[in-house]
């Protein structure tokens, strides 16, 4: 009697997964950008195992991401601060073959937009410099305000006269 045995050898790669979002030399405010491609095809036969996929800089403002991923697409679990990056994704089949990496985009990650206001200034007092004695410099105190994109300064009016700026970010000043 005789035996066979059939098997097949993978000696190519899977193809460059094709980039579906973001486009190239996008712009966003969403620092957590879904990113995202087509599945790759695999001609050796043995399917794609994994996906790896980079996002990255030109300099070291923030740490790069370098994921692996049987999914085709990521959404970072931490922001990526303001920058352009670029980001790039190749697929592995089950023999451990790496394809080649899909085309390079751009993608240019601004500051989100402040929509909210700043707290109310906290404890205003006035000391000094009213019309009961001769000190004609008062001391306007205040503890600070607070906001999620932080205090540049504050604005302040004595009665209806115009607006003077502070641009000092701390409470407490002698005005």
């Amino acid at each position: 009697a005789t035996s066979s045995i059939s098997f097949t050898i993978d000696s190519r790669s899977p193809s460059p997964p094709t980039l579906t979002g973001p486009s190239n030399n996008s712009t966003t405010t969403d620092q957590t950008p879904m990113f995202s491609w087509n599945a790759a095809s695999d001609y050796g036969g043995s399917n794609v195992q994994y996906y790896q996929l980079e996002v990255y800089d030109n300099d070291i403002t923030w740490g790069d991401i370098s994921i692996t991923t049987t999914g085709t697409s990521y959404t970072p679990l931490a922001d990526i601060p303001p920058d352009t990056v670029y980001w790039k994704v190749r697929a592995v089949d089950n023999t451990n073959k790496v394809g080649g990496w899909s085309e390079t985009r751009t993608l240019v990650i601004n500051e989100p937009a402040d929509t909210s206001p700043p707290g109310t200034v906290q404890s205003l007092s006035v000391s000094g410099g009213t019309s009961r004695n001769s000190d004609n410099t008062p001391t306007i105190s205040w503890g600070d305000a607070s906001d999620n994109k932080g205090i540049s300064g504050y604005k302040w009016r004595c009665d209806s006269g115009s607006w003077n700026y502070l641009s000092d970010t701390r409470g407490g000043e002698s005005v």
